[in-house]
């Protein structure tokens, strides 16, 4: 059981039938090479010069290297050679042209398009912007005392947080999109791609303590995420290997906040509060605080 859309739902793996086609990032020339050389006829007039194309790409089935094509010992006819060069043509249209479409279509994968991504989801940064709710607090981590009291102070983002805080807000808000049951495991798997999470303060307790207020708390559930890549395809080991990489989720004084206020802030959990009171009836009836769930790693 997880947090899901409904609350807690069961989750479950569907094993392999092996019927489906191959992703789309597995697909290499020599295989759509091969295919396209299939569907020319066959018969004693085609079979032995297909069989020479099908060696100019050597083996159609695991997609070896691509051999040099058209040298004396392998000299194939015009309609095998076009159908090897339509099959390494359609190769490029799918890598360059749908591969894109279909990853920038997908909010979890959307790379070059996360700005439009948040313009089409409405997004706004409660926090970060001069004029802000006052119910946020006295005094938020993007606020410093100056001179004249208060001051907004604007943070700076390295660039991997920056990607990674628009990838978690793109994912948060599409969750949302689809409607969600207002229980506390809904507004959980809203919040999870913002590494944020919401819970009931531990202190509560009418009987022993009922000086405790009722109240939600939300807090920061990692202090570091891997780092946000343009989904690569096809895929090699060094796309493994970067995508291992990790990025601090927080920010410190000189290190994206201004010196002279908060000690550590996490942009992604400020923007999860953000969502989280937008889905409450009012500050004033429901209780949501913000407090560090994790030790401060500054």
């Amino acid at each position: 059981m997880r947090a899901g859309i409904d609350g807690e739902v069961p989750v479950g793996t569907i094993a392999a039938t092996g019927c489906c086609p191959p992703p789309v990032c597995e697909i290499n020339p020599d295989s759509l090479a091969c295919s396209a050389i299939s569907l020319l006829p066959t018969g004693p007039l085609w079979d032995s010069t297909k069989q020479q194309g099908i060696g100019c790409v050597k083996d159609c089935t695991d997609g070896c290297a691509i051999q040099p094509f058209g040298n004396e010992n392998e000299v194939c006819t015009s309609l095998v050679a076009h159908a090897i060069y339509t099959g390494r043509k359609l190769y490029y249209y799918v890598i360059g042209a749908l591969w894109p479409a279909l990853r920038e279509d997908d909010p979890d994968t959307a790379f070059t398009t996360m700005d439009e991504w948040l313009d089409r989801l409405g997004w706004v940064d409660c926090y970060n912007q001069f004029c802000r709710d006052p119910a946020l607090g006295e005094m938020t981590p993007y606020e410093i005392l100056g001179e004249c009291g208060i001051e907004y102070c604007p943070p700076t983002f390295s660039p991997e947080l920056t990607l990674v805080y628009k990838r978690g807000i793109i994912r948060a808000l599409s969750r949302l999109r689809r409607g969600i049951i207002p229980n506390l495991a809904a507004l959980n798997f809203v919040l999870e791609p913002l590494y944020a999470r919401v819970e009931l303060d531990p202190d509560y307790d009418p009987v022993n303590n009922p000086q405790v207020q009722k109240c939600l708390i939300l807090g920061s559930t990692a202090t570091h995420a891997p780092v946000v890549t343009k989904d690569p395809c096809p895929r090699t080991e060094t796309n493994v290997l970067q995508s291992q990489k990790t990025v601090p989720l927080f920010i410190t004084p000189g290190n994206g906040l201004c010196a002279g206020g908060a000690s550590v802030a996490y942009p992604l959990v400020l923007a999860a509060h953000c969502i989280a009171r937008s889905l409450l009836p009012s500050c004033c009836i429901v209780c949501l605080r913000r407090e560090d769930l994790l030790p401060n790693p500054a």
